[in-house]
């Protein structure tokens, strides 16, 4: 209790700034929750949580004579026995004007009544000496007038505010939300996504952050001391999102009706200051890792920060992991060994080209264990919950193997060179990879293994591979990575047209001593041809003089052989 300013008692005679404050449950004479005097225009009150005041004159706040700025606080459920039950407003020394923008006055009383004049604001002698603009006000507009003189008018200069309309408070009844902490994402003040004071508030206040220090919107702020809606935890996001915040104890990341992560700042080095959050969602299931994946990155101490990160999930999401894989995420609440089956890989540092999949970190990589009672099944929200202890942040992937996820294939092709199709592949961030069995087809749905190349190692690797074995028209071609743990993953099927203009035969093949050579292609006459071995050595070149022409093949010994032209056309040839 006291005189003037339950809270705080301010006399400010030069610059002064009072900013994302709580004041509650303070009682005073004049100015429950706060009292100022004096200060000029400079002053700034903004960002402040003023509730559960009780005073004879001005409950929240009692501003006497004070020049400068009141934007962007929140006051509720403060009682005024006498007068003005969230605010009371005097000059008493003449040309103090203050600005009294983007508030919210809500449930505030006067004479135990919130339905009367006075209950938001009073203002005593002095006429109209502040500015009231696009605030939300308790009352309809039948409360107040715009004369400028009397108690509860707004004055001559008052625009954009609302009246009577709803805050949509996330949670009035617990201001400082279940980690009992105010100023930290689970404030009851927040607004809700559908709130009418979203978007709703006047440019130009100089308050460029909310209680929470989140950037204000800097054209249409949100009316209150929160600038951003209160996320709506049942939604996870269904496609790329990506949201800085200002990390603060507890921090949900999302957007007002997609939630993307939770963040609480705890261990050695808390994690702090402003944090990105993405999570992108694959369009197919690879059996590798659950096609939602995030990436958390604060801008300070990115590599040694810590906290407790929650990452949420569908139980569509196990559901299509499972269907490709043996060893089983959750199925279900239930599932112990679902459960404990999950792991999160941790890849250290931020995507390379901003698609967020494995190999485009080239930090440290981590398997975390989740402890099984931190993985959460809400069967309110529908979702999976998954919290785990952090040092340092990245982008973090959900598996079942504790082996690192194997090589990611980052280009595989085949181009023609004469009766040869070369066969080249890049891969990233090697790392447990054992092999990659090359795989030749006539069609689509049927191959046999061409070859076998050891992988290289750590990093970033480049293979080739010659094909040498003529086959005719359209081949294909695949690469199955192959991991040490026997994990193996398909490539995408590729082709080559091996087909050409010419029509060639050779009778008879198989071949004893001489065969005959039969071109239609009048552009071959007088080219060569090459006898390669199936090892690649050449053993004969011949000269093409006729359309027909023998060819003695008697020195050869018994074995297959390719008769390549320099059209590309290449020959099986069979000597017994």
């Amino acid at each position: 209790n006291a005189g003037s300013g339950g809270g705080a008692y301010l006399e400010m005679y030069s610059i002064g700034y009072v900013n994302g404050n709580t004041f509650y449950n303070n009682s005073a004479q004049t100015g429950g929750g706060m009292f100022t005097q004096y200060g000029n225009t400079s002053f700034k009150i903004s960002n402040n949580i003023i509730y559960n005041n009780s005073a004879a004159i001005g409950a929240g706040i009692y501003m006497l004579s004070t020049r400068g700025t009141f934007a962007h606080n929140t006051l509720s459920n403060n009682k005024a026995t006498v007068e003005g039950g969230g605010s009371y407003f005097r000059d008493n020394i003449g040309g103090y004007l203050a600005t009294i923008n983007n508030n919210i006055f809500w449930q505030n009383k006067q004479n135990n009544s919130s339905s009367g004049s006075g209950a938001d604001f009073a203002k005593g002698s002095g006429g109209s000496f502040f500015t009231l603009k696009n605030n939300s006000l308790q009352l309809t507009t039948g409360n107040y007038t715009t004369v400028g003189a009397g108690s509860y008018d707004l004055g001559t200069t008052a625009s954009g505010n609302l009246f009577a309309q709803n805050p949509l408070f996330l949670n009035e009844a617990s201001p400082a939300g279940a980690d009992a902490l105010h100023g930290t994402s689970d404030d009851g003040f927040q607004v809700l996504c559908t709130s009418s004071l979203l978007n709703s508030g006047l440019s130009g206040t100089g308050v460029a952050n909310d209680m929470l220090v989140s950037v204000r919107n800097p054209t249409t702020p949100t009316i209150g001391a929160y600038e951003v809606a209160n996320i709506t935890n049942g939604v996870l996001a269904t496609s790329f999102q990506s949201v800085t915040s200002n990390q603060s104890n507890s921090t949900l990341y999302g957007s007002c009706s997609s939630l993307i992560a939770s963040l609480k700042s705890n261990g050695a080095l808390p994690v702090s200051g402003s944090t990105t959050a993405k999570v992108w969602i694959e369009g197919t299931q690879n059996s590798l890792f659950v096609k939602r994946h995030y990436e958390v990155t604060p801008a300070s101490n990115a590599s040694i920060a810590t906290g407790t990160l929650t990452l949420y999930f569908t139980q569509q999401e196990f559901t299509d992991f499972n269907l490709l894989n043996t060893v089983k995420l959750p199925t279900g609440a239930a599932d112990a060994a679902g459960i404990a089956n999950l792991k999160i890989e941790k890849r250290s540092g931020i995507s390379g080209d901003g698609t967020g999949l494995p190999h485009t970190y080239t930090g440290d990589i981590v398997t975390i264990d989740p402890i099984d009672t931190d993985i959460i099944w809400n069967s309110t929200e529908n979702r999976w919950e998954i919290s785990f202890q952090v040092t340092g942040f990245s982008g973090f992937f959900v598996k079942t193997s504790a082996f690192t996820l194997p090589v990611r294939l980052l280009s595989f092709t085949a181009t023609k060179q004469n009766s040869i199709t070369k066969l080249q592949w890049r891969t990233g961030s090697e790392l447990n990879t054992k092999n990659f069995d090359l795989q030749v087809g006539t069609s689509t749905n049927r191959f046999t293994s061409l070859a076998v190349l050891n992988a290289k190692g750590f990093g970033d690797n480049e293979y080739e591979f010659q094909d040498r074995t003529g086959y005719s028209g359209r081949v294909y071609y695949r690469l199955k990575t192959i991991d040490l743990d026997g994990h193996y993953e398909y490539s995408n099927i590729i082709s080559i047209d091996n087909r050409s203009n010419s029509i060639i035969s050779v009778t008879p093949n198989p071949v004893k001593s001489v065969t005959m050579i039969s071109i239609n292609n009048k552009k071959l006459l007088n080219s060569k041809a090459k006898l390669f071995s199936i090892d690649g050595r050449l053993h004969q070149t011949i000269t093409i003089k006729s359309y027909q022409q023998q060819v003695n093949l008697v020195a050869l010994s018994a074995g297959t052989y390719l008769l390549q032209f320099e059209d590309g056309s290449t020959v099986k040839l069979i000597k017994e």
